[in-house]
């Protein structure tokens, strides 16, 4: 406690020391005047209309020893930078020389300070006059604080803050809550704080800092320095040669206009440079960079994504060494380094993989996209686009437009998705897609799964155990070698076997199946369907080689034998008789055997003389074959 004198019948004033602390201790209403002369002061008022002097030195003014109580105190920091705290009543608080803060940070309400304002208003502010004060803290509440010309420093605290700086090189804090901060004019300083803030830096050449929380930053004219802090934050330059980076987080970065540069920082980010000669680096992260004419672009680590939708020529890409130079003509020179994957432009596109797992888009146009090597994810986009997986297991994607879509080697899934599509799965075991339109799809070698999807399609198996389904439209299925199992779905399609011991379906629809060569197991499903054979080895005279045909309806099925002479030994294309036994030549006859659940008919179709059937067709159940049920 330092020593004192009496400065009037109810006023007190300090020595010259410093951390000096001088109270009332009534508790009567007493209009006190208390100096602190020089050095580093601590006032207090109390009850009454009370004024303090801080005199020299660096002085803090408490108005009010004990929150609760009012009075329409005077406040004077006088030289030296003092910090003055506002309390209840029409208080007058002036800093004198010297930067000087006005702190509200025991209101009980929130506070509305605007430095241009005669008279302030909410909470511990209201009726305020505030004179020669630079700096303003608010509340713990959402207060709302305004900077004059001045260069201000505007603190919120706790609380959803809206501060504005207003002209003058300004340095504004959001603190605690979703805060919104705009620097005006001038070059200020913005720090959001925790939770989700909103920074504006307006003109000058500002630094701003997001803080924690997903912050939206907006740097405006000049030449401004922004972080994002952590979370996920979007940053805009906007006009001027700015410095933006993400920070931790999946950000979104845009340079805007001028000459930027971008730095992603930690997370999966999205960076534009946007208009002139930028310079981008993504960072960590499986990032995504929009390139642009005249940018140098590196991906840095993580699997990155180089998009040239913002591109307005057509673009050419090998990515043997995974440095891509591009040369657009009068948009000058952008180069590129450190990218896995490629999104083309809406022109006709080349775009070539390299030995990483690329991810390859050609967009719109009629686009040539090429994974290379690795395990590769192509799409082909809009347009009628040439695609191919290259080596290894990949996914190849047709999209919108006619297109010749193909695997290559390599486990890989195909699809052609909309339009009239060439598909091929190319070596390996591939999963192929239709998709709409009305396609044609080759197996190629390997162990593949076909769906045709909408549309009429052709499907091939070629060799391999194939797994082939038609769905809507009506398609032929072609099985190839190998043991394959054919389902024609819906509508009225055409299912071949091929080599193999192979099971057909026909599903709904009028269908016509073909086991050919092998022990074939055939389902006509709903409709009237039609089973051929063309050659006696469609269905052998031995065990275990003949076809077995499950569903077939007398009077609406029917078995096509005209493809076969019935005679080889006559000269001409013979046509055979259906009689009631007997092996001569030309002849067909039905044989019933067992009975119940195990009951076959079993159709024997004799082409010579030898006395032995040269094709034999069974029938699960007894079934009563007639004339109407055969074509001849």
């Amino acid at each position: 406690m330092m020593e004192i004198e009496m400065a009037s019948l109810f006023g007190k004033s300090g020595t010259l020391g410093n951390d000096a602390e001088v109270t009332d201790g009534t508790l009567g209403v007493l209009n006190d005047v208390i100096s602190g002369l020089t050095g580093n002061d601590t006032l207090f008022s109390y009850v009454g209309d009370d004024t303090l002097s801080g005199g020299e030195g660096n002085d803090v003014l408490h108005d009010e020893a004990v929150l609760g109580v009012s009075g329409n105190d005077n406040l004077n920091g006088d030289d030296g930078n003092d910090t003055l705290f506002g309390g209840l009543g029409n208080d007058t608080l002036n800093g004198g020389a010297d930067t000087d803060t006005a702190t509200y940070q025991n209101s009980t309400a929130a506070v509305d300070v605007d430095l241009n304002r005669t008279t302030q208003i909410g909470g511990f502010a209201q009726g305020d006059r505030l004179i020669s004060i630079e700096n303003v803290n608010g509340s713990g509440f959402s207060d709302r604080l305004v900077g004059n010309s001045l260069a201000n420093k505007l603190q919120g605290l706790n609380g959803n803050d809206a501060i504005f700086g207003g002209i003058g090189n300004d340095s504004l804090y959001g603190g605690n809550g979703r805060d919104a901060l705009d620097g005006g004019n001038d070059n200020d300083y913005l720090d959001g704080g925790a939770e989700n803030d909103q920074l504006t830096g307006g003109s000058g050449h500002d630094q701003m800092f997001g803080g924690s929380g997903r912050d939206l930053l907006n740097g405006g004219s000049g030449n401004d320095r922004m972080d994002g802090g952590t979370d996920h934050d979007i940053l805009n330059g906007d006009i001027g040669n700015d410095s933006i980076t993400g920070g931790s987080g999946n950000d979104v970065l845009t340079g805007g206009l001028d000459n930027d540069s971008l730095d992603g920082g930690d997370g999966d980010d999205r960076l534009d440079g946007g208009a002139g000669s930028d310079l981008v680096h993504g960072g960590l992260g499986n990032d995504t960079v929009m390139a642009s004419t005249g940018d140098t672009l590196f991906g840095d680590s993580g699997t990155d994504t180089l998009d040239f939708t913002n591109m307005s020529t057509p673009v050419q890409l090998i990515g043997g060494n995974n440095q891509i130079n591009l040369v657009s003509g009068t948009f000058g020179t952008t180069t590129f380094s450190g990218f896995e994957n490629v999104i083309g432009t809406s022109n006709i596109d080349t775009i070539t993989g390299n030995s990483s797992a690329n991810r390859l888009e050609g967009m719109a146009g009629s686009d040539t996209v090429l994974g290379g090597f690795g395990n590769d994810s192509v799409f082909g986009g809009d347009g009628n686009d040439s695609v191919d997986g290259g080596f290894d297991s990949d996914q190849v994607f047709g999209g919108a437009g006619n297109d010749v879509v193909s695997g290559g080697s390599g486990t890989d899934t195909v699809s052609g998705d909309a339009g009239d599509d060439v598909m091929s799965g190319g070596s390996g075991n591939d999963r192929m897609d239709g998709g709409s339109g009305n396609d044609q799809m080759h197996g190629d070698a390997g162990d593949d799964v076909m769906n045709g999807g909408t549309g009429n399609d052709v499907m091939a198996g070629d060799s391999g155990n194939d797994v082939m389904t038609g769905f809507l439209g009506n398609d032929t299925l072609t099985g190839g070698d190998g043991n394959d199992r054919l389902d024609g779905s819906f509508d009225n399609d055409r299912v071949e076997g091929g080599a193999g011991a192979d099971v057909l379906n026909g599903g709904t629809g009028n269908d016509v199946l073909v086991g050919d060569a092998g022990a074939d197991v055939l389902t006509g499903g709903s409709g009237a369907d039609v089973f051929v054979f063309r050659a006696s080895t469609d269905s052998l005279n031995q065990l275990g080689g003949a076809d077995l045909i499950t569903d077939f309806e007398v009077g609406i099925d029917r078995f096509d034998f005209s493809g076969l002479d019935a005679d080889a030994a006559t000269a001409g294309d013979q046509a055979f008789s259906l009689v009631l036994g007997g092996n001569a030549a030309g002849t067909i006859h039905v044989e019933h055997f067992g009975a119940g659940a195990d009951a076959i008919t079993q159709i024997a179709v004799n082409m010579d003389a030898d006395g032995n059937p040269d094709l034999i067709v069974q029938l699960t159940g007894n079934v009563n074959l007639g004339l109407g049920d055969f074509l001849l």
